[in-house]
């Protein structure tokens, strides 16, 4: 762990800088969707889950059950005479901040193991503009993002090493991102669905079925069992009153398809930033500079062929470059078809949240460019050269 210190003080250092409001002020934060709620309304969240909300109106389906860990947790902080202001510092701000370095610096070197390429990745994740800019919206999505890394080196590991606890681990993480903001889990565990497949063929290359199939499907299985029970909390009462997929966050018709198109996906870029702040549907042209992006990332194909690993994160960016673009061009009907048919899908009646596809796998991508990079600067004089190229990274990203 000494070895990790000086990399990981200085990504600390870094996010408590970015996020120094959150840290060094005892001040109400509120923004976009993330609203403040007084003591008295607080304390009242030590309870059990419900699926009758009656403080609106006549009251209402309580479509919201699955926050109620998180909810309670604030509820209880409150209740032991903690500020809601502090309370939710406590359980969505400081989190966010830490885990958004230290959960990509920890899948990166599980993959590279360079501390280096670790760094760089976890600067790609957390200081991208879409995940700033996030953290300014619904703040549950942006502290679920940062448990993703996470997520997928657990889940890595429970493939590779065949341990129950990895397993238990993994499970326990997707937890949290499901009490967060569950349709950033289900977005992300389709994508480890994926992973799972890929890694019996492509890693394990499985042909010996106890060892390299049953073992790993065992532990899957067991993953996912214990996520659903876990989130029975909510997902019983939603389904015996016919809500699980049928509410007013899956009837809503598609919104923004006129503001993204595949070049602000391939590049990264959201329309609505303006490189200083951001501004609601107002399209921004894409800064030059931002092109730069998918270049770096796909550049580090080139160490697939020592980490196979690699190419799946590609394939998980592309996925997003397509996803995020919306109805644009190519083949635009593709989106409506999935909002109307695929389970689950139209809970995304826009597609941004399809941009964190894109920085999960850029992150990876950008790791494995700083891997070629020094693998081919031999000499003194291009090493040198590689360390001014990394710097130029991390700029490109500050």
């Amino acid at each position: 762990m000494k070895k990790h210190s000086i990399p990981l003080i200085i990504l600390l250092s870094l996010t408590v800088l970015i996020h120094h409001v959150w840290f060094f002020s005892s001040g109400i934060l509120t923004h976009g969707d993330f609203i403040y709620e007084y003591i008295e309304r607080t304390k009242e969240y030590v309870s059990l889950p419900t699926l009758w909300d009656s403080a609106n109106g006549f009251g209402s389906l309580n479509i919201s059950t699955s926050f109620w860990p998180f909810l309670f947790s604030i509820g209880a902080l409150t209740n032991l005479s903690i500020d809601p202001a502090m309370a939710n510092r406590i359980v969505f701000f400081w989190p966010l901040a830490i885990l958004s370095v230290v959960s990509p610096y920890c899948l990166a070197y599980y993959i590279f193991r360079s501390r280096l390429a670790a760094f760089v990745s976890a600067i790609v994740y957390s200081c991208n503009v879409t995940y700033l800019t996030g953290q300014t919206g619904i703040i549950t999505v942006s502290t679920a993002i940062s448990f993703v890394p996470l997520f997928f080196l657990f889940f890595m590991l429970t493939l590779e090493k065949k341990k129950i606890l990895y397993a238990l681990l993994t499970a326990l993480t997707g937890i949290f991102m499901s009490v967060y903001e569950f349709r950033i889990f289900y977005m992300f565990f389709l994508i480890a669905g994926f992973y799972f497949v890929y890694h019996l063929l492509f890693i394990e290359k499985a042909h010996k079925f106890r060892t390299t199939i049953l073992k790993p499907t065992v532990l899957y299985i067991i993953i996912c069992i214990l996520i659903v029970l876990l989130n029975l909390y909510w997902l019983a009462g939603m389904a015996n009153a016919g809500s699980v997929l049928s509410n007013e966050v899956f009837n809503r018709g598609l919104i923004g398809q006129n503001f993204v198109d595949i070049a602000k996906t391939i590049t990264s870029f959201l329309y609505l930033w303006t490189g200083g702040h951001f501004l609601a549907f107002v399209i921004q042209p894409i800064p030059a500079h931002f092109y730069l992006i998918p270049i770096i990332a796909f550049a580090g194909l080139f160490y697939a062929k020592k980490n196979n690993k690699v190419i799946f994160f590609a394939f998980v960016g592309l996925l997003g470059v397509f996803l995020a673009k919306q109805t644009g061009e190519p083949f635009i009907q593709v989106y409506k078809w999935l909002y109307d048919h695929f389970p689950g899908f139209n809970a995304f009646r826009e597609s941004t949240k399809f941009y964190y596809f894109i920085e999960f796998s850029y992150s990876i991508l950008t790791g494995a460019f700083i891997m070629v990079l020094f693998a081919v600067s031999k000499k003194k004089m291009y090493n040198i050269l590689a360390y001014g190229i990394t710097a130029g990274i991390i700029v490109l990203y500050g």
